[in-house]
């Protein structure tokens, strides 16, 4: 039997309308306030900053991966079919496409000062960290120790500041 992903606009229509909407309700139901106060200089100097990085690292990470792997074309692809890549972005970190969605998130957190964008980012960043677990699971079994091997010279988010011996 042929394993297939529904269509990938569903998983971000999907992903605003769960995560916005729990959002605003958890905000609502908490009672706290819908904006924030932030110094003009972080809102938009540092959130607008961060946003064009998140994008620039998504763009980055698109053009060594390919969209149709992005969209998780291959997820069912068979072992032999399969690339392990480790160049650009996925030299310094497993997952820089979560990077640069959450560095963006953030960014757009603080531009537009909202506790519900706030909140949603917050739900982001846990969701990644779990679908990033399942991730390093299933390339695990299907790549076995060249994956292993990948694993543990490469930190999954955050990049290490000094270099490996």
């Amino acid at each position: 039997m042929l394993k297939r992903l529904p269509p990938f606009w569903i998983f971000p229509v999907s992903a605003v309308i769960v995560y916005g909407g729990g959002s605003a309700l958890a905000v609502r139901l908490l009672r706290l306030p819908e904006t924030f106060a932030a110094p003009a200089w972080l809102s938009y100097g540092v959130g607008g900053t961060l946003i064009v990085l998140g994008v620039a690292l998504i763009g980055w990470s698109l053009r060594h991966l390919s969209l149709r792997r992005a969209a998780g074309r291959e997820v069912f692809a068979k072992a032999e079919k399969s690339t392990l890549v480790t160049s650009g972005p996925y030299a310094i970190v497993r997952n820089p496409i979560y990077v640069g969605v959450s560095t963006a998130l953030l960014g757009w957190t603080l531009l537009l000062r909202s506790t519900i964008v706030a909140v949603a980012t917050a739900l982001m960043l846990g969701h990644f960290a779990l679908v990033a677990r399942w991730e390093a699971r299933e390339m695990g079994a299907r790549m076995g120790e060249r994956y292993e091997a990948y694993r543990r010279a490469t930190p999954a988010f955050l990049p290490r500041l000094r270099r490996r011996r």
